[in-house]
């Protein structure tokens, strides 16, 4: 299965390569924004600027000095400059369609329109029309967005986000697995410790007005908590009372079977704590494990293409006459980028 996929995506390079590069009809200075935008160093650049506006947006503090204020509102014009000005020279380099084509470009573009209408809703503020102020204060907590970009930069997290994103479907059936276990415990919750009291005459270590089981919405949240490990030996303490009424007819403060609440209790916790979570873990490490494979193929693949094209470049040179790019090169395609209008060059010559 590997080795098909593998040749696949052989077969792919090689497609791509037989391609004309869609910067061929560039004009010069369009190659040259081209040539900057597609730079590793435009990108450590954009990093640092992110870095410096996150390092400007932890520097607000409430009733801050109006001098900070402004020095802080212009840096924001500055950055959200640079923004809309990297944004710009990418989409004139790639063009619209293939600049959105990628997520992260889409995040960019939104994080661009939040700040621009974050920055126009504060100059406009109480000028033309009146504006809710909590509109205002969700805009500028919307800035922290931009740290969102850093993750464009950061192959291992975005292969590790990518690696989330594929175990989702599996994810959301043990979330449903989840669900059904918290439905059964918290019926069983209400049907057996719904009528136990805690107030002066009995007190409680765990249960009260925001942990109980006299309804069920209550005891789904109540199973949240025991579930994060949050007091839940208090409240299986306060099950096990001996001051109760034993009665068949008992309708308030009602004892409970002390074989059944510690075995409730103990079995919920292990399910939800270390068994379910345990499986999720497994799911996503399984994942992440099938993602690393795939990364070490394609750098197998690109270190193979790499070889084959530079055998095809030996044996046949530019130049050379009567032989096709197809049959001077029968294995695949180029396997960066950079090599492609020199590939385009042999291809042409031979």
């Amino acid at each position: 299965r590997r080795a098909a996929k593998r040749a696949k995506k052989i077969e792919e390079r090689r497609r791509k390569m037989l391609e004309r590069p869609y910067y061929m009809d560039y004009s010069p200075m369009r190659l040259v924004i081209h040539k900057v935008v597609t730079s590793k160093y435009f990108d450590l650049g954009i990093s640092a600027v992110i870095g410096l506006n996150v390092i400007t947006m932890a520097m607000e503090f409430y009733m801050m000095p109006r001098e900070l204020e402004y020095a802080l509102k212009i840096f924001n014009f500055f950055f959200t400059a640079i923004f809309i000005l990297e944004a710009a020279m990418k989409v004139s380099a790639l063009g619209l369609k293939r600049y959105l084509s990628d997520r992260w470009n889409q995040l960019d573009v939104a994080i661009v329109i939040l700040s621009v209408v974050g920055i126009c809703l504060e100059e406009i503020e109480g000028q033309v029309f009146p504006i809710n102020p909590t509109i205002i204060r969700v805009m500028r907590v919307l800035r922290i967005a931009r740290v969102l970009k850093l993750l464009k930069m950061a192959k291992g997290i975005r292969a590790l986000l990518d690696t989330v994103m594929q175990a989702l479907p599996q994810v959301g059936n043990l979330g449903l697995l989840f669900f059904l276990l918290f439905f059964i415990f918290a019926a069983l919750g209400v049907e057996m410790f719904g009528r136990l009291e805690c107030n002066e005459e009995y007190p409680c270590q765990g249960l009260g007005e925001h942990a109980h089981f006299r309804s069920f919405g209550m005891a789904f949240l109540t199973l949240f908590r025991i579930a994060t490990g949050d007091n839940w030996n208090g409240i299986m303490k306060d099950t096990l009372r001996e001051e109760c009424d034993p009665s068949v007819e008992c309708l308030r403060n009602c004892c409970v079977s002390g074989f059944f609440a510690p075995f409730f209790f103990v079995v919920f916790v292990l399910m939800a704590q270390f068994v379910l979570v345990n499986v999720v873990v497994a799911v996503l490490m399984k994942h992440l494990e099938e993602s690393h494979k795939q990364m070490e193929d394609d750098v197998e693949v690109e270190l193979e293409l790499e070889k084959q094209l530079a055998l095809a470049r030996e044996l046949f040179p530019a130049g050379h006459q009567g032989v096709s790019f197809h049959s001077a090169w029968p294995w695949g395609t180029s396997a960066s980028n950079n090599q492609q209008s020199n590939d385009n060059v042999i291809r042409a010559n031979v």
